[in-house]
């Protein structure tokens, strides 16, 4: 009859558990795995600026830097008499959305169009205004232009960790 075998390697298996892929601005996550015959399990992240991996008393937790992806290795130590018995895991990291708004404002007839400013939606860890490059703000509205709505967009902003969406702002003259 059929059957399966199974080959493993002695003692030295470790179960390393799957990640799930992740988004840009995730928590950072516990990793875990074992090894068959109870020996220490340790981690470390073979791209660190993508994800870094840091124990924290007796858990190891995995932090999320930029997208990509990140391979991450169990192991064993080689003083545990065993040799360094390793598994490898791959982990893609996702950009996050981020909604780009400008600021409404209004103005008077025949004045020029006051500076406008922006309001960032899904930012994640510090990033600030400042990590996307030059953002141009525009609008159709003149100093010239009558009493009215008119659509304030903004263009440019560039970030690999985010895809980047726009809503229009209104300028009311």
């Amino acid at each position: 009859t059929p059957g399966v075998l199974t080959i493993e390697e002695g003692n030295n298996f470790i179960n390393f558990t799957p990640f799930c892929n992740k988004e840009y601005g995730e928590f950072p996550f516990v990793l875990s795995a074992s090894h068959i015959n109870g020996l220490p399990v340790n981690f470390e992240s073979l791209d660190s600026d993508i994800v870094s991996v840091s124990r924290k008393g007796e858990e190891w937790i995995a932090t999320i830097h930029h997208i990509g992806t990140a391979t991450i290795r169990a192991y064993t130590d080689a003083s545990a008499g065993a040799g360094i018995i390793e598994k490898k895991q791959s982990i893609t990291i996702e950009p996050t959305e981020l909604i780009i708004t400008p600021n409404d404002v209004t103005r008077h007839y025949g004045k020029e169009n006051p500076s406008f400013g922006l309001s960032f939606h899904g930012l994640k860890y510090n990033d600030t205004k400042n990590d996307f490059g030059t953002i141009n703000i525009s609008t159709t509205a003149t100093i010239e232009s009558q009493a009215g709505l008119y659509p304030i967009v903004a263009s440019g902003a560039i970030n690999d960790n985010y895809i980047i969406k726009y809503t229009e702002g209104t300028l009311t003259v």
